[in-house]
C-alpha cells in the first residue's frame, strides 16, 4: 500500500525535523508559512516544538499570537506548551487573555493547568474574574482540576468560597471537586453538606 499525500507529507516532515536544529529549523520555518496547507502546518509546527523547541520558539510563538487560522492558533498553543520552555507561562497567558477566539483562550488556559506553572491557579483564577465568555470561564474551572492533585483541590475550593464569581462558575467548580480523587476535596464537600443539613 503506498502512502496517501498527506502521510507522505507528515513522514516528510518527522524526517526533516529529525536534523540539526541549523538545517531542519529553516526548513520547518518555509512550512509554516500562511500559503503551506493548514495540515502541513501543524506538523511542522508540532515538530518544531518538539525537536528544536529553543530555536523555533520566536517563529511559533509569532504564529500562535497572530496568525489569522484560530485552528492554526489552538494548535501552536498545543505544541508550545508541550515545550515547556521558560517562557510558557507567559505565552499561554498572553494567548488566554488577548486570543480574539474563544476555544483557542480556553485551550491555553487547559493547556497552562498542565504545565504544572508554580504560578497557573493565579493566573486561571484571574482570568475567570475578567473573561467575558462564559463557556472559557466553564474551561477555565476544567483546566483549574487539570492542576497537581492537591493544587487542584485549593483552587477549587477557592472559587467555590469566592461569591463573586458567580452561581454557575461556582457550580462547575463542585462538580469537579467531586469527580477529584483527593481525599480533600471529599472532606470538603462533605463539611458543606454537614453545613446545609444544619440550617
Amino acid at each position: 500500500h503506498g502512502l496517501s499525500t498527506s502521510n507522505l507529507a507528515e513522514h516528510t516532515i518527522t524526517a526533516i525535523a529529525a536534523h540539526p536544529s541549523d538545517v531542519a529549523v529553516p526548513t520547518l520555518k518555509q512550512l509554516i508559512a500562511p500559503e503551506q496547507p493548514r495540515q502541513t502546518r501543524e506538523n511542522a509546527v508540532f515538530w518544531m516544538m518538539q525537536n528544536h523547541a529553543v530555536n523555533s520558539a520566536d517563529a511559533v510563538r509569532a504564529l500562535m499570537f497572530e496568525d489569522k487560522d484560530h485552528r492554526l492558533r489552538k494548535h501552536a498553543v498545543f505544541s508550545f506548551a508541550q515545550a515547556r520552555l521558560s517562557s510558557s507561562h507567559s505565552d499561554l497567558v498572553h494567548v488566554g487573555t488577548t486570543d480574539t477566539n474563544a476555544e483557542v483562550r480556553s485551550d491555553a488556559w487547559f493547556w497552562l493547568a498542565n504545565t504544572g506553572s508554580a504560578r497557573a491557579e493565579a493566573a486561571i483564577l484571574n482570568a475567570i474574574h475578567k473573561e467575558p465568555s462564559a463557556k472559557v470561564r466553564e474551561n477555565a474551572v476544567f483546566a483549574l482540576s487539570q492542576l497537581p492533585s492537591s493544587r487542584a483541590t485549593d483552587a477549587l475550593i477557592a472559587v467555590v468560597e469566592t461569591r463573586t464569581y458567580g452561581k454557575h462558575v461556582r457550580k462547575q467548580a463542585m462538580f469537579w471537586l467531586a469527580q477529584s480523587e483527593d481525599d480533600r476535596a471529599f472532606h470538603y464537600l462533605e463539611k458543606i453538606l454537614s453545613q446545609a443539613s444544619s440550617r
